[in-house]
């Protein structure tokens, strides 16, 4: 529980130490750090006036020189003669605890003890300890997490990574100073004092490959030489599942560049390389062609075909009845039908030296006319006939505009597209019967000049 600090008395009168031998010892001060920050403890220092022999003591609680004893928060006291007993051991030297695993390549060393070490007593430049092993190394400095001129650590700091794997001892030796390192207790630690650490290799990610072609599927197998014990392996493919296991073979169907990462550790050392793998038999058919053909124009084809190595044969099928064998073919010309627009689908057939084939196909809108003309008469009756006014056959337009008025001189339709269309409405409100003067204005795509026309149209219900 939390004892309230102002029922502790500073000169240590709420407590007496009983001795081994029974005598009565009294202490010369209490404190707590906590009052410092709080108004209340769960923690004292008790100082007495020598310091303790070896042997197992009492601490009892006794009034004060406050005329209580301790008190909680509830303001309740704490017995007259409460005891807890402790042990003060012999005095000895304090060795080393521990050594704390190196990393990878490390270039320091952390030293532990059980008891603290007087800062003064570690020689910075390290001389107080030396490294024995497979290979020398080089301590350069040395020094101590040190809170109040001690700490339970000693950092040693190396002249030179450690990369190569072995097994090392840390000894302690006489420093500069003409001692080893001295402890809280002012006991020095004897020779001889060491300690045992490992090292391990570092490591390399670098892997190779090896890659069966097929048109249908490449495999790829990969292989990593596992060197400076490495223990785990993990691939990443980009587009096929992950893979754990040292020498993984992929099969691959999208040909497309893949990048691949392998990351490796034993334990200890981590590495990561990656490659792009480039497939050799990539392919890709593709074209660009006019997509919107005239009576009077022709087709222009682009072939933009992508491959790896040399693309052997070209099969061209125009859709007008024409097969070639060309890379790019000339403008072909398509013949339009007297009363309706029709698709033609022109394919491309392409083949590289692997015998591999890719396909591709374009679809080309063959228009009867190009001619831009308004109806004089609509009938939105919704029955599927000429149910909406709008410009006929527009392809050939750019930066279009095109409004309806009604004989008021009331604009009741705009539209910057010959694609959208009136259907007679206005607000949503169907119109009366009548004739709508109509406004159009565009550029004509092929001269580049600027045309406007002027019109009307009978609306018939």
């Amino acid at each position: 529980k939390k004892m309230k600090c102002n029922s502790l008395a500073a000169d240590g009168s709420d407590f007496k130490v009983i001795s081994p031998s029974g005598t009565v010892l009294t202490p010369v001060s209490a404190t707590s750090y906590q009052c410092a920050l709080s108004f209340d403890l769960d923690s004292i220092s008790i100082f007495m006036a020598a310091p303790l022999t070896p042997g197992t003591y009492k601490v009892l609680s006794k009034a004060g020189s406050d005329g209580n004893t301790l008190k909680d928060n509830c303001d309740k006291l704490i017995p007259i003669d409460e005891e807890v007993q402790f042990t003060v051991f012999p005095l000895f030297p304090t060795p080393f605890d521990s050594i704390t695993k190196p990393k990878c390549a490390p270039q320091t060393l952390e030293l532990v003890f059980k008891k603290k070490i007087k800062c003064t007593s570690i020689d910075p430049s390290g001389g107080d300890f030396n490294i024995t092993g497979p290979y020398p190394v080089t301590i350069t400095g040395a020094a101590g997490n040190c809170v109040n001129g001690e700490g339970n650590k000693i950092i040693l700091q190396l002249s030179a990574p450690m990369l190569t794997a072995g097994n090392f001892t840390v000894n302690l030796q006489t420093g500069p100073d003409g001692n080893t390192i001295i402890d809280e207790c002012d006991m020095e630690t004897p020779l001889p004092e060491s300690a045992i650490f490992t090292v391990k290799d570092t490591v390399n990610a670098d892997f190779t490959y090896n890659i069966a072609y097929a048109c249908d599927k490449n495999v790829v197998s990969y292989f990593h030489n596992g060197a400076n014990t490495v223990n785990m392996w993990q691939w990443t493919f980009g587009s096929a599942p992950d893979a754990v296991t040292q020498n993984p073979v992929i099969t691959y169907t999208n040909f497309e560049d893949k990048k691949t990462t392998l990351i490796v550790s034993n334990g200890v050392c981590s590495d990561t390389s990656s490659a792009t793998i480039i497939f050799k038999n990539y392919l890709k058919a593709d074209f660009e062609v006019t997509p919107l053909v005239c009576p009077t124009n022709k087709a222009i084809f682009k072939n933009t075909s992508i491959a790896n190595s040399t693309i052997t044969n070209y099969m061209w099928s125009i859709g007008n009845g024409t097969i070639l064998t060309v890379k790019d073919p000339a403008p072909q010309e398509y013949v339009p039908q007297e009363t309706t627009d029709y698709c033609a689908m022109p394919e491309l057939i392409i083949t590289n030296d692997f015998g591999c084939k890719d396909t591709v196909k374009r679809k080309v809108q063959v228009v009867n006319t190009c001619f831009i003309a308004v109806p004089s008469a609509f009938t939105p009756n919704g029955d599927g006939l000429n149910d909406f006014l709008y410009p006929l056959k527009a392809h050939k337009s750019t930066n279009l505009t095109f409004s309806i008025f009604n004989r008021f001189g009331q604009r009741v339709f705009y539209s910057t597209s010959w694609l959208n269309r009136w259907d007679g409405k206005y607000k949503g409100i169907p119109q009366d019967p009548a004739s709508y003067v109509w406004m159009l204005e565009y550029t004509n795509s092929d001269s580049g000049k600027r045309i406007f026309q002027k019109g009307s149209s009978i609306l018939i219900r």
